[in-house]
């Protein structure tokens, strides 16, 4: 079965959560608001074809039926209802999160003067994530070979995507 569950970081005692997530909006929208031919000096499919963990993806650029993307790398799960035609309906920005990061994103003055603070976040995301899997994978009664947190280990490489819908 699929599903889905909300986190609500209302309590005062997730003050630090809160703050990461303005952060990350603010962080995220003086980003997108880069005009087009800026983003795509980062464009993730020059930088880091394979992977997909340093770049800029723009609205449309994943083709595939009901939204799954055609020739995408091995490890992409992305199933997310699609624009007429398969295209995908979102604009992404991809940081790595446990890897070195391309030099050419490093000439992107945002991220430069974001840049510690995004990492912190991240790793502060990746626990958060590491905690909630867990208790996932024990509520599930999941056998260790199938522990959800399995995929995220930290030497799996992974990344900070923002998206835009």
């Amino acid at each position: 079965e699929e599903g889905v569950f909300y986190l609500g970081f209302q309590d005062s005692s997730y003050a630090d959560v809160l703050r990461d997530v303005h952060e990350l909006f603010a962080f995220a929208k003086d980003l997108f608001d880069l005009s087009a031919e800026e983003k795509l000096r980062y464009d993730i499919d020059k930088l880091d074809g394979e992977s997909k963990l340093n770049g800029y993806k723009p609205v449309g650029r994943t083709i595939g039926g009901n939204g799954v993307p055609a020739g995408s790398h091995s490890n992409s799960k992305l199933i997310a209802p699609g624009l007429s035609g398969g295209f995908d309906g979102f604009e992404s920005f991809a940081i790595p999160g446990n890897r070195p990061i391309d030099a050419s994103l490093l000439q992107l003055p945002l991220l430069v003067s974001n840049y510690t603070s995004l990492t912190e976040i991240s790793i502060r995301i990746r626990q958060i994530l590491h905690l909630l899997l867990r208790s996932l994978s024990t509520s599930l009664n999941l056998p260790a070979d199938a522990d959800l947190t399995n995929v995220h280990r930290a030497p799996v490489p992974s990344s900070l995507t923002l998206e835009a819908v």
